[in-house]
């Protein structure tokens, strides 16, 4: 399924995609497509090399934020929830603990979470947890 998307592309430039476009009886559409699916294969890949080298990272994220994507479990979110997180970057393997204010998160279970869903929601944060794993 494809999904509309608008973009600021300076005036100047845009005419110029137009004009070699219509030149070259090209779809601007697909070059965009394929221009896109090129960056983000190569992020994706820069961003896996980084994070393979170290082995595995902690990081405690709002509940809130960690379950955004999640409606039902973010409907059962209390105000100060916290999520701790373990990226295993070795085996490509997410799982997290969600536990309530004051509470030791050694006490409630973890439970598995999609590598890269996770993996992209650690680059947002800023990566956090990366300085106390690369000073070991």
């Amino acid at each position: 399924m494809k999904k509309p998307r608008q973009f600021r592309i300076d005036k100047e430039l845009l005419e110029r995609f137009d004009r070699v476009n219509n030149k070259l009886a090209v779809n601007g559409s697909e070059v965009v497509r394929r221009l896109i699916e090129e960056y983000t294969k190569e992020k994706e890949k820069e961003m896996k090399i980084m994070a393979k080298k170290m082995k595995k990272v902690q990081f405690v994220v709002n509940a809130k934020k960690f379950f955004e994507v999640d409606p039902d479990k973010l409907n059962r979110v209390e105000d100060n929830d916290k999520v701790l997180v373990t990226l295993d970057m070795e085996n490509e393997q997410a799982e997290y603990v969600w536990y309530g204010e004051g509470e030791n998160p050694a006490n409630f279970p973890s439970e598995p979470d999609d590598f890269n869903g996770v993996l992209e929601l650690w680059e947002e944060l800023g990566r956090p947890g990366e300085e106390e794993e690369s000073g070991k």
